[in-house]
């Protein structure tokens, strides 16, 4: 019966995909430096794609004829939120101090 040699590779075939603690490290490591790459990367088009959004909304504000005045007035709002830094608020209250007497 040719059953045998069968359960026999497979047998192989599953100690040969075993792999050791450095080999299984080592593929961590390759898959952690190629996710900060393309991490990067998406920051980079994420960046770019903004900038080309921020082109397009000058170039909508410029052209008084084309657009409505409130569409325009709406683009630069737009740009005007995506020049400057929102301020945040302090998170810390002061906290009123109770005394247990």
């Amino acid at each position: 019966m040719n059953v045998a040699p069968k359960e026999q590779s497979a047998e192989v075939n599953k100690e040969e995909k075993k792999l050791t603690y450095e080999q299984l490290n080592g593929i961590a490591n390759q898959l952690f430096q190629e996710n900060n790459k393309l991490k990067a990367m998406v920051n980079k088009l994420s960046d770019q794609s903004a900038f080309a959004k921020l082109d397009f909304l000058f170039k909508v504000v410029d052209s008084a004829y084309a657009f409505p005045a409130d569409f325009r007035a709406a683009c630069a709002k737009e740009i005007q939120d995506a020049m400057t830094t929102p301020i945040e608020e302090s998170k810390e209250t002061p906290k009123e101090e109770t005394k247990e007497d």
